[in-house]
């Protein structure tokens, strides 16, 4: 049984706890307060989503009062979805990181009791559920490691959203209409999303690699594939160097490497930006080999090869 001096201890160490919770849960946004009333500010906007506001628009005779209400209408529900999107991102950074630092200082705090009445095995217990939570909660929130990607996919993604929009309202209603850029305004809302997001992360990973094959192929040629035969025994041979020999090896086509046309340089040289081809003979061995497929295959390239490792193998 706990003397009342230790259920002093615990009453002061489960008040020091709770306090630090508090301080933890605190929210940390990353941003700043806004002074505008935001809740009034849709609520106001709201009529701009009524159900028969298309019917309201397709009422109008006048063009000019199409174009005006086409205009208000649009602007008012870009708004609303800017007002969305900003407490959206304020969601994914606040709540994320308030959870974070709370439950670190309700470690602390649970850890710190433990220490004040000698190791509760309540306290323990506590602090191992809280434990397994947040690395439960981690797992559930991996995104929160590409937070700043995803954030950034999204506002590219709006901006890019924005452009048909702004130019369909330079034009008059009739080339403009306001059913249109309802479906252009709803396209600006999907950007602003995580799956929207990831969207465009995949497309653009999907381009860059297709111009990356693009330019892997510009050696790939019938003519490139006619001449495999002379290539394969020096691949063979590069494939046997010890790394001493493929440093030696490395070093003796370095001159040789100016010679060559400027997509066989930019290759090289994007493989190994740094020379470490010069310096470790593993890294020379692996560019070799990257280097010498995708090399030239006449007489006088190949005979370069041949001289460097006839040199190498010597040693």
């Amino acid at each position: 049984m706990p003397t009342r001096c230790m259920k002093g201890r615990i009453w002061y160490a489960m008040v020091a706890l709770l306090s630090l919770a508090a301080i933890g849960c605190a929210p940390l946004s990353g941003y700043p307060r806004d002074p505008n009333d935001l809740d009034a500010e849709l609520a106001a906007l709201q009529t701009y989503f009524s159900p028969d506001i298309r019917t309201q628009y397709d009422a109008l005779v006048d063009a000019n009062a199409r174009r005006q209400f086409r205009d208000r209408v649009v602007y008012a529900q870009l708004r609303a979805y800017d007002i969305n999107f900003k407490r959206f991102q304020k969601a994914l950074t606040g709540d994320r990181n308030a959870f974070g630092v709370g439950t670190d200082w309700i470690l602390l705090g649970l850890n710190a009791a433990g220490a004040a009445t000698g190791g509760s095995a309540a306290l323990s217990a506590a602090s191992a559920g809280i434990v397994g939570a947040k690395g439960s909660v981690d797992k559930e929130l991996f995104y929160q490691k590409t937070l700043p990607a995803l954030l950034a996919a999204m506002e590219a993604s709006r901006t890019a959203a924005l452009v048909p929009i702004e130019q369909g309202l330079s034009k008059p209603d009739a080339e403009y209409s306001l059913h249109k850029a309802l479906a252009d305004v709803s396209t600006y809302d999907r950007a602003g999303s995580i799956p929207g997001a990831i969207n465009a992360i995949v497309k653009d990973a999907g381009a860059k690699g297709n111009a990356a094959e693009a330019e892997l192929k510009f050696a790939r040629t019938a003519e490139f594939a006619k001449s495999l035969h002379l290539v394969l025994p020096v691949q063979a041979r590069l494939k046997a160097l010890t790394l001493s020999q493929a440093l030696a090896v490395a070093k003796a086509m370095e001159p040789n490497l100016p010679k060559r046309t400027k997509e066989v340089r930019d290759f090289v040289n994007g493989l190994d930006p740094t020379g470490e081809r010069l310096k470790s003979g593993e890294a020379a061995k692996q560019l070799l080999l990257a280097w010498q497929i995708n090399d030239a295959r006449d007489a006088a390239s190949i005979k370069e090869w041949t001289d460097a490792l006839d040199a190498a193998e010597k040693q």
